[in-house]
């Protein structure tokens, strides 16, 4: 069996799981749901919002989550397919 295509099925078959897990678990992040304590503080704003307006600082809370959510997912995926394309190239350097 050709190693390589053994470690990038295996980083296949994980990659995937953690994403699917992690977008599972961040999924309120994921596509910017507003947090209860956010409504709560737009229901006891003064003046009053009105309906279906949302206050600044709360859209860019919301757009920070998201992207913290977004590197919670990927990155680890990618960051192990860089030290593992990393690793086989020491192993075939100590190889040869």
């Amino acid at each position: 069996m050709n190693i390589e295509r053994g470690l990038f099925g295996l980083w296949l078959v994980l990659s995937v799981i953690w994403i699917a897990g992690g977008a599972w678990v961040l999924w309120d992040d994921l596509i910017g749901k507003l947090r209860p304590e956010e409504l709560a503080a737009h229901a006891t704003s003064i003046p009053p919002i009105p309906e279906g307006y949302i206050l600044t600082s709360t859209l860019e809370n919301v757009q920070a989550r998201r992207r913290h959510a977004l590197d919670l997912v990927l990155l680890p995926p990618f960051g192990l397919f860089a030290l593992g394309c990393a690793g086989l190239c020491v192993a075939r350097g100590f190889q040869s």
